[in-house]
């Protein structure tokens, strides 16, 4: 756990605190892991984690909350998150965002802020606010104020503005997973791409990024993980706090590898655009359904070059709704804005720009406004 810590960390060069679930042997593991995902069975790790979580949220000294999980932990994760939509405000939990590795969870649930919210995401994913105007002219009848203003006579305007914010509770959530991992295969890799029971039953929602490659795919966390997708910059004199790193390197084979999409999985789960979910990952667009952010424009990145694997492939899937016309509009070859039709995993992974202390370009959560509902 320590060393887990530690590898956080150097990788982003921000404090990090663990909250260990000790283990008891992979025979052991393995129950406790299907008892607590099978029946929600919350172990004390489990809640004094939702105790940090929680506390940390109410802290007004702090803009964002970076939940970091891997394999069990994702687990125990998602049942901190249920917990989480039941009990925190909604403008606490737009500060919360979710990474996890190798994730063993049967679910991941991240509800729309309420019906209104749904149903104007499937219609326009790239829209801000859902925006009714009413407009009231001063006089005593309206046949009066049409004809004083046609005799050039200017009356009083008084303009109603009913803005209902988009976009999902968590407005980030990415889940990484190795094809050869066997827990991300029996956990994440499976539970994406199986259908619903029921229109009413928990789905697993957030941006997944599946790496296909026969080279460092199992399922440890820093081996297999941060030291293939995140790797870090080795130094002669030393280093960070003598661990001969530099910090995270700024480039990364992984993320210089073109996304392979996976378009439509079923009737019931429909998709976010890979440009509306790249300028979500990089801070443009504040909600995972196209929410603008105060800045706007486009962040420019350095194009690199891969390592040239062919064995190697990164697949995304994005559990964020869009109509059907749009993602159609995209794998026919037009795209949304017609800029770009070629992705890296850089311009869709969110976690890559909090590399070495950076951030993502700030957002309306930064600036402190409130744009949440309650559910």
């Amino acid at each position: 756990m320590q060393s887990n810590i530690d590898r956080l960390a150097l990788t982003f060069s921000r404090p990090i605190l663990g909250v260990h679930n000790p283990t008891s042997g992979v025979i052991f593991d393995i129950l406790q892991c299907l008892i607590q995902r099978n029946f929600n069975y919350a172990t004390m790790d489990v809640r004094d984690c939702y105790k940090i979580i929680k506390a940390t949220l109410y802290d007004p000294n702090l803009t964002k909350v970076i939940f970091i999980l891997h394999s069990q932990g994702a687990i125990e994760g998602g049942m901190i998150l249920d917990w989480l939509l039941v009990e925190v405000p909604q403008d606490l939990l737009a500060k919360l965002e979710i990474y996890t590795f190798g994730n063993a969870a049967n679910h991941f649930n991240n509800p729309h802020l309420h019906l209104l919210s749904q149903n104007a995401a499937l219609k326009n994913p790239r829209a801000a606010t859902l925006t009714k105007t009413k407009t009231h002219i001063a006089g005593s009848t309206t046949e009066g104020a049409k004809e004083a203003e046609a005799n050039g006579v200017v009356t009083h305007k008084e303009t109603e503005h009913t803005s209902t914010p988009l976009g999902k509770t968590i407005h980030h959530i990415e889940h990484y997973a190795h094809t050869t991992d066997p827990v991300s295969r029996w956990g994440v890799l499976h539970f994406i791409t199986s259908s619903p029971t029921s229109p009413l039953a928990p789905r697993f929602m957030g941006r997944v990024f599946e790496r296909n490659s026969t080279e460092s795919g199992g399922h440890q966390f820093c081996l297999h993980y941060l030291d293939s997708m995140f790797p870090l910059l080795p130094c002669e004199n030393g280093g960070i706090g003598g661990s001969g790193f530099d910090g995270a390197k700024d480039e990364s084979a992984f993320m210089e590898e073109e996304v392979e999409w996976f378009g439509l999985l079923s009737r019931n789960r429909m998709l976010e655009s890979l440009e509306s979910s790249e300028l979500s990952a990089r801070g443009e667009f504040g909600g995972e359904c196209g929410e603008e952010g105060e800045n706007g424009g486009r962040e420019k990145n350095g194009e690199g070059e891969g390592d040239g694997d062919e064995e190697t492939q990164v697949g995304v899937v994005s559990m964020s709704p869009i109509s059907v016309k749009r993602m159609s509009s995209f794998e026919s070859g037009r795209g949304m804005t017609g800029r770009r039709r070629k992705y890296k995993v850089k311009d869709l992974s969110r976690l890559w720009l909090y590399r070495n202390g950076r951030s993502p370009r700030p957002d309306a959560v930064d600036a402190g406004i409130a744009r949440m509902a309650t559910i």
